[in-house]
């Protein structure tokens, strides 16, 4: 049985969504939900075993929905690798020599990006300002408190997480 108290952040969770199954990082255990990071598949391979990295975008959790549960990524069986990279052991060829990531894309060619995707990685050009502005705002009710409070928590957990998982 699950513990849900005992659920830290940068633990492993497997997940029921409404599509499947999906295994998590837990960036912050809010008492009665979770925020957490899915673990998604990626183009690239390693010793033909699929890559997966962490999505970067935060999701909350209900405790119904929870599975399982792991103190490490080794204890579900996950390897990790150099730049947020994952694989599951079972799926390594540990006989293949090549211990490069790679692509999966059978094209030589690195698939031009599109000009409209290009503008969804760019910050907006204000991003400063409202950051500063972020910052010095002191929230006048209890409502406004704690939902800064929610945010400022997220956003310091996500930047330990990627710290913690950069290699």
């Amino acid at each position: 049985m699950i513990e849900f108290n005992e659920i830290k952040p940068n633990q492993f969770v497997k997940v029921l969504t409404e599509e499947d199954e999906s295994w998590a990082l837990v960036v912050s255990n809010e008492g009665s939900y979770l925020f957490v990071s899915y673990m998604n598949e990626t183009d690239r391979m390693y010793k033909d075993a699929t890559v997966y990295q962490f999505d970067t975008r935060v999701q909350r959790v209900d405790p119904e929905s929870l599975m399982e549960h792991y103190d490490e990524l080794s204890d579900p069986g996950i390897k990790k690798l150099p730049g947020n990279n994952l694989v599951f052991y079972e799926d390594v060829n540990e006989s293949d020599s090549d211990s490069e990531i790679y692509s999966d894309t059978d094209s030589d060619d690195d698939s031009m990006i599109e000009e409209d995707d290009v503008s969804k990685w760019e910050l907006p050009e204000d991003h400063r300002q409202v950051d500063q502005q972020w910052s010095e705002w002191t929230p006048s009710s209890e409502g406004g408190r704690h939902f800064k409070g929610i945010v400022d928590r997220l956003d310091h957990q996500v930047k330990i997480h990627y710290d913690n998982f950069r290699v």
